[in-house]
This record gives structure tokens, sequence and C-alpha cells, in this order.
């Protein structure tokens, strides 16, 4: 069994700002990583839009490259990987 690193600098429910270190059976894709956590972290609807889908407002990192220079939440995630999960901040 493997492990994620997962770093949280969002405010998702209980685990903003937190660095959790979460169990991996096997490799898979990043939506069968993360769903799963954020639903037992309670932060689900906030970052999801949909299953497959995150909501605009947030960008996540694997080993340091964005998801969208990747295969989005297709890309497959291992052993030792470590995910971020990032907001935008905008403003004026």
């Amino acid at each position: 069994m493997g492990k994620i690193i997962l770093k949280v600098y969002a405010v998702l429910g209980q685990v903003a700002g937190r660095t959790l270190e979460v169990d991996l059976p096997e490799p898979r894709s990043l939506a069968e990583f993360l769903r799963p956590v954020a639903e037992k972290h309670g932060f689900a609807d906030q970052l999801f839009e949909a299953p497959d889908r995150l909501k605009r407002s947030y960008t996540v990192l694997v080993n340091g490259t964005s998801i969208y220079h990747l295969d989005g939440l297709n890309t497959r995630v291992q052993d030792g990987d470590q995910v971020v999960l990032m907001a935008f901040v905008t403003g004026g």
C-alpha cells in the first residue's frame, strides 16, 4: 500500500491549511483519489462542480505541475506523489 501527501492551501472544511498523508492501495486517477478524501473530510461540495469536474475557483498540482498541463482529473497518482489543492484568490 502506498501513500499520497495531500497539502490543502484552500479553505476546505476542517482540512484548511493542513497536510494529510492518505493511504493509496493502488495507482488511480486523481478524481478517484480526491472524491473519497473530500467526502470523508466534508468538502466535496465545495471542491467539485460535478463528479468529474472541479469548481473553477480551485486548482490542483500533482508533483508541482498543474493538472491543466497534465490529464486533468484523469491524471494518475501513485505512491509517493504529492497533491496540492489551492484556491484562486481574486479581488480588487
